[in-house]
């Protein structure tokens, strides 16, 4: 009884809050465009040994056009990040008829990932200036992987998956806000099991 009380009380506050945000409050449902920066932690095997770190610097930009005036957006973000590492080498010898693997690291290798992630956004206003964030939808992808001075390398582009995101904006300005973020793309069960990883989590930090 008390968590259908609580969800009840939940309920309400949501359907409103933003019928109590200042009067101008129309201007957080028009049209928005935003640029940020953050980490990005790939979930690609073995991505921390080749790139000798569990995350890559990422920068991305966003756009929302709004469906009504109830803070729901149709929401575009694009993200891109190149990281550099040591690539692994494997080697192969047979010894009496039985093959034998190992690995070495040598030269360089840049992994180039441009992310496009297409759905919906939702904006949830209150405290006057502040906004809640939620987003989900469909994740686009390209990627490349390639050893420098060298034709060994792969590139895929596709669809990739799925994406769930939660922030925060604070409105400095009719017009201007700062705003952080969190998002993390999941890859279709199917590529997975055929070990394709292209999805991960970002944390970001930017304007709007």
């Amino acid at each position: 009884m008390k968590i259908i009380l609580k969800i009840s009380i939940i309920i309400i506050l949501i359907v409103n809050i933003p019928n109590k945000c200042m009067a101008q409050d129309s201007i957080y449902r028009k049209e928005f465009i935003s640029i940020n920066s953050g980490i990005y932690l790939p979930s690609v095997s073995g991505f921390t040994k080749t790139y000798h770190s569990p995350c890559a610097f990422i920068n991305g930009i966003s756009l929302g056009f709004p469906f009504t005036n109830t803070g729901v957006f149709f929401y575009v973000k694009v993200m891109y990040f190149l990281k550099s590492g040591t690539p692994i080498i494997y080697h192969f010898e047979y010894n009496n008829g039985e093959s034998i693997m190992y690995t070495t690291q040598e030269g360089d290798v840049d992994y180039k990932q441009l992310l496009g992630n297409i759905g919906i956004q939702y904006n949830l206003c209150f405290a006057s200036t502040n906004i809640l964030i939620f987003n989900g939808g469909i994740t686009l992808v390209k990627v490349s992987e390639r050893i420098r001075n060298s034709t060994t390398g792969s590139d895929s582009k596709g669809l990739s998956g799925y994406f769930f995101g939660v922030g925060y904006e604070k409105k400095i300005l009719e017009r201007l806000g700062l705003f952080s973020e969190f998002q993390y793309n999941f890859d279709f069960p199917i590529l997975t099991m055929f070990g394709v990883n292209t999805g991960g989590a970002n944390f970001n930090v930017g304007i709007s």
